[in-house]
């Protein structure tokens, strides 16, 4: 997830943020992904438009993990089930279970 700032912004100006969705090259290669890539897409588009006009989807790519880079996701902060937000920026698991260390 890509968001346009981190400061706190007034009630009248909405967050913007982009999505990457990596998926796992097996399955990007697979029969049918042409098909599926472009409803998935949609799929997290309308998720996340429950949140206008205070959040606002500027679009999704759903990417093959063999198509993304590290410097494509350079300006992203991942975002999973795993992961909530807080004021401090802490995570709600240890970094060394999330990796399996």
């Amino acid at each position: 997830m890509r968001l346009s700032t981190f400061d706190e912004l007034e009630d009248n100006l909405p967050y913007k943020c982009h999505f990457i969705a990596a998926v796992p090259y097996q399955q990007a290669n697979g029969d049918g992904w042409v098909e599926k890539r472009p409803e998935i897409e949609t799929e997290i588009e309308s998720i996340w438009g429950q949140f206008n006009p205070h959040i606002v989807c500027e679009g999704v790519e759903l990417l093959s993990t063999d198509e993304i880079t590290l410097a494509d996701i350079d300006n992203y902060q991942r975002f999973d089930v795993d992961w909530v937000s807080f004021a401090d920026d802490s995570q709600s698991i240890a970094i060394e279970n999330d990796m399996g260390i």
